[in-house]
């Protein structure tokens, strides 16, 4: 049996191979990568509030607020954490979808 270079990357096995290879690359691409970035955007953010998430229960920045008021705020309500203020900016039926941080800056001298 002579095939040629054609036929055998044709061949059922080569796609399988080939198909088992982007599968595993788009797995990693779609799938882990995002969840990689955003677990580490999430302990990078506990470190500068000076928060430990995980100790109380709380996955998001909004859960932190949630936590903090003890129930799901209004759009404009503010929550100040030691030298960082929370303003809800956005807030659906159950959750709250965007919040501003602006942290104090000490570093800055006032306008005159």
């Amino acid at each position: 049996m002579d095939l040629s270079i054609s036929e055998a990357l044709l061949s059922p096995f080569s796609l399988a191979v080939l198909g088992l290879c982007i599968g595993s690359f788009l797995n990693v691409v779609i799938h882990r990568l995002p969840m990689m970035l955003e677990k580490g955007w999430r302990q990078e953010s506990a470190d500068l509030l000076g928060v430990k998430l995980e100790e109380e229960g709380i996955d998001t920045i909004g859960g932190l607020i949630f936590n903090r008021l003890g129930d799901l705020p209004r759009a404009g309500t503010k929550l100040r954490l030691d030298e960082i203020e929370f303003t809800v900016r956005r807030v659906s039926r159950k959750r709250i979808e965007e919040v501003l941080i602006v942290p104090d800056r000490e570093d800055e001298a006032p306008e005159e």
